[in-house]
């Protein structure tokens, strides 16, 4: 496994282009119980506390692609088994298609898609002192059926009605298809400055800063020769990743601009793309 000294990092907001505006604000508002924390023509940030989770953009042109790298899934993560517990069956209650349940040792996971077919992970972290391990220490993350039974019986007759998303929901970790592995392995190992935590012979990598099973992750099971998004493409324009202070934010930069990387500076940050050209926005906070 790869090691590297960079400070640990979060995965911020997620920057989504749709052509359904209203369809896409009202999943994640009143399926997923997010509420709105600013809006513009064009543009609303939702969130579960104060900090924006979800951006979506307007856009009327903006059309559905397959077959291509970019977002396998954006990963929600809740504070615990009663949160998760409480929106999955609010979702179930709803009439909303879960596309897979996994128990992946370190988590409770539920997989269902936005109005746009975006992928979404809803999940609740295990204490990391119960995480799963080899006989040499590292993570070993699996896939296994998950007691769903015994994850919704944290609901009890005292339990308060559900009102939305709990405050304390963020983005967990973000999960990337791209097409050369192992071009993805060292632009998040080297350039970034990620760990790597975990890797399936099927072909994905996970990566991490801070001793957390992983912020983010990538495969490449469409093929090492998957197109990026043709321009215009809705879904994901890019992430955030929110780093601890300038001085980590400057050194990607320094790393990122040695390795040919294209650089673009904004007010709130440095846009970057992978090579698969997955876009991510470094930013402190």
């Amino acid at each position: 496994m790869t090691k590297s000294s960079q400070p640990a990092l979060r995965v911020g907001g997620m920057h989504l282009a749709t052509p359904n505006f209203t369809e896409q604000v009202r999943f994640y508002t009143f399926f997923l119980g997010m509420k709105a924390i600013s809006q513009e023509e064009v543009t609303i940030q939702l969130g579960a506390g104060k900090e924006p989770l979800v951006s979506l953009e307007w856009d009327p042109a903006a059309f559905h692609e397959e077959g291509t790298t970019g977002l396998y899934h954006l990963a929600l993560r809740l504070p615990n088994r009663l949160e998760l517990a409480r929106l999955v069956a609010h979702l179930a209650k709803s009439g909303s298609d879960f596309v897979g349940v996994a128990d992946h040792g370190v988590s409770e996971s539920f997989y269902l898609s936005d109005f746009d077919g975006n992928g979404i992970e809803l999940y609740c972290d295990r204490p990391a002192a119960d995480w799963p391990r080899d006989s040499l220490g590292a993570l070993k993350m699996g896939t296994d059926p998950l007691d769903i039974d015994n994850l919704i019986s944290e609901i009890v007759a005292e339990t308060p009605a559900w009102a939305g998303i709990d405050p304390g929901a963020d983005i967990g970790h973000i999960h990337l298809t791209v097409n050369a592995l192992k071009e993805a392995e060292g632009f998040y190992t080297k350039v970034i400055g990620l760990d790597e935590t975990q890797r399936l012979p099927s072909g994905a990598i996970f990566f991490s800063s801070d001793g957390y099973h992983h912020r983010v992750a990538v495969n490449n099971w469409l093929g090492e020769n998957a197109p990026p998004p043709a321009e215009g493409a809705g879904g994901m324009r890019y992430f955030e990743l929110v780093l601890q202070n300038q001085a980590a934010l400057e050194e990607i930069r320094i790393r990122a601009e040695a390795a040919g990387v294209e650089v673009e500076r904004r007010e709130d940050g440095l846009l970057l793309r992978d090579p698969a050209r997955n876009g991510m926005l470094l930013k402190v906070g």
